[in-house]
């Protein structure tokens, strides 16, 4: 790509920026390091699981129909070769493996016990409560495709898999320059000045679209800085947050040219977010976000969501859908995004509607609002199918 894209289409631009992210380097972490990573290499089960007959519950292992005379236990990581004749039982632990030849565990409180025998307080059922050998999965299995974003439960499955390390994508190291000389970082806001809302949630985007943080500086509008700032980045991504239309202050166009940058897109046709760009400079990518809280939001969710998707291999971020409750209008030309919550659910589809304080300078509508509703350029009506962004909870 060598020409840039001037107002480009949202998708489009999404595309771009998530074919352009090269990969990152593949390292091999341990489980306990491996939350929010990629996997590069499937995750295959090492043994059967489980790898015997095991109980699922606490009660007794009988054979026969009882009553039953109680002759030991296994408790959970015994190991037991005792013979069980009809009419006996064992006490077993919810886990523990099941000696042959028994055909039926009896929930605890299922049974009475008088004396060493156990009877049955209801009917039941040759192997009930009896978890088969590989009844999760077979040894060499794949649980966990390539591509897939670790979580505690599936680093979780990992372990009982049989692993302490996993190889994964190294997670794309982020710069954020915050520009403006208005901002102020500490304090409520006053004349001529308004409060950063952006650096202190910054960290916490960055973690949640997959990236990991490396430093927050704040820049002033002087092109000289820009340009430092921007030249002495290390990081795989560097986003910038302000500066990106063309008034007297905004310095970032012409830093990126003056630091041998090419614009890869200038403009997304989205209301608010319109003001982003992407660049590619010799060393790194860089996005830049208008200034304004809730375009800043958008940035991110459509320009840095697929281009740090895409440098970890992941697949091209989809949209869920939902259904408006209200007719909502857009510009002809752009599409519209529009913090809505949702109310109720239709067919398993849910129904949103529009929060108040939608203007892009103002936050306050994320305090009840659940996603994006991506409205249509013109406009949707009430009942129309729209693509949905969820918020992070």
């Amino acid at each position: 790509m060598s020409e840039t894209i001037i107002d480009a289409q949202l998708e489009i631009a999404m595309q771009v920026a998530h074919n352009v992210a090269p990969p990152t380097k593949i390292v091999d972490l341990a489980l306990t390091q491996a939350n929010g990573h990629v996997l590069a290499v499937e995750v295959k089960a090492k043994s059967n699981l489980p790898p015997f007959r095991a109980a699922r519950v606490d009660g007794y292992a009988v054979v026969g129909l009882g009553p039953w005379q109680q002759i030991g236990s296994n408790l959970a990581g015994d190991v037991s070769d005792q013979k069980i004749a009809d009419g006996q039982c064992i006490y077993i632990a919810t886990g523990a493996a099941l000696p042959q030849p028994i055909t039926t565990v009896l929930k605890q409180e299922d049974c009475l016990l008088n004396e060493n025998i156990v009877t049955a307080k209801f009917d039941f059922k040759e192997g009930e409560n009896i978890r088969p050998i590989a009844a999760e999965a077979k040894i060499d299995e794949v649980l966990i495709e390539p591509q897939t974003k670790l979580t505690p439960a599936l680093i979780g499955l990992a372990a009982a898999a049989g692993y302490e390390q996993v190889t994964v994508y190294e997670k794309p190291l982020v710069d954020v320059l915050i520009c403006g000389d208005e901002l102020i970082q500490t304090g409520p806001a006053e004349r001529g000045k308004v409060r950063d809302s952006i650096g202190p949630a910054i960290a916490d985007w960055i973690t949640h679209l997959g990236g990991q943080l490396n430093e927050v500086q704040y820049v002033a509008d002087d092109l000289v800085a820009h340009i430092n700032a921007i030249r002495k980045s290390a990081a795989h991504l560097v986003i910038t947050t302000g500066g990106t239309a063309s008034g007297p202050v905004d310095f970032v166009h012409q830093a990126i040219q003056d630091s041998n940058g090419l614009i890869l897109i200038d403009a997304v046709l989205v209301r608010p977010g319109y003001h982003q760009i992407l660049a590619q400079l010799p060393d790194k990518y860089l996005i830049g976000l208008p200034g304004n809280p809730q375009s800043a939001v958008i940035g991110l969710l459509t320009m840095v969501r697929p281009f740090l998707a895409g440098s970890t291999a992941q697949k091209f971020p989809t949209f869920e859908r939902r259904i408006l409750d209200v007719d909502i209008l857009a510009p002809e030309k752009e599409h519209r995004f529009v913090l809505c919550r949702e109310i109720q659910a239709i067919d398993e589809v849910g129904l949103i509607e529009p929060v108040d304080y939608l203007d892009s300078s103002m936050l306050r509508g994320f305090v009840n609002a659940t996603g994006y509703a991506i409205v249509e350029p013109g406009g949707q009506t009430r009942g129309a199918i729209v693509d949905w962004l969820p918020l992070p909870n």
